[in-house]
């Protein structure tokens, strides 16, 4: 899940997160079946309650997916005049960069085994953000 918004928040543009995803939600098939013909909107339109958001902002997937929102929004290197770099080290490697005005946002992700990591750089060098799982 973790690696898949990391994957998310490096493509260009504004994300958009549904927030049913942002709590590591489940579908909702029933809900589908309910609905018949047309009722495959319905998987993903799950209302959760004050309660189940309140204990979803404790899980660590939550908090881990907000702190990278939260990055992903005030850091430079995401700019609209950026030119995203898309490297493909080996079959199961992945790399995007976004350097920009001196600072450098970086994913590596092995999609094999899901393992990534996302540093962010300031413009001496220094690590000013990582992630790893």
């Amino acid at each position: 899940m973790l690696l898949a918004r990391a994957l998310h928040l490096f493509m260009p543009g504004k994300p958009q997160v549904w927030y049913l995803d942002l709590f590591a939600g489940k579908n909702d098939y029933e809900a589908v079946a309910r609905c018949g013909p047309g009722g495959h909107k319905e998987i993903n339109r799950t209302n959760l309650t004050m309660e189940q958001i309140e204990d979803g902002l404790q899980r660590p997937v939550v908090q881990r997916q907000l702190e990278l929102l939260k990055w992903r929004n005030q850091f430079p290197a995401f700019g609209f005049d950026t030119q995203m770099e898309f490297l493909i080290p080996s079959p199961d490697l992945l790399q995007i960069i976004w350097p920009h005005n001196e600072y450098t946002a970086c994913l590596e992700a092995n999609l094999r085994t899901s393992a990534f990591s996302v540093t962010g750089k300031d413009p001496s060098g220094t690590e000013c953000f990582a992630m790893r799982q």
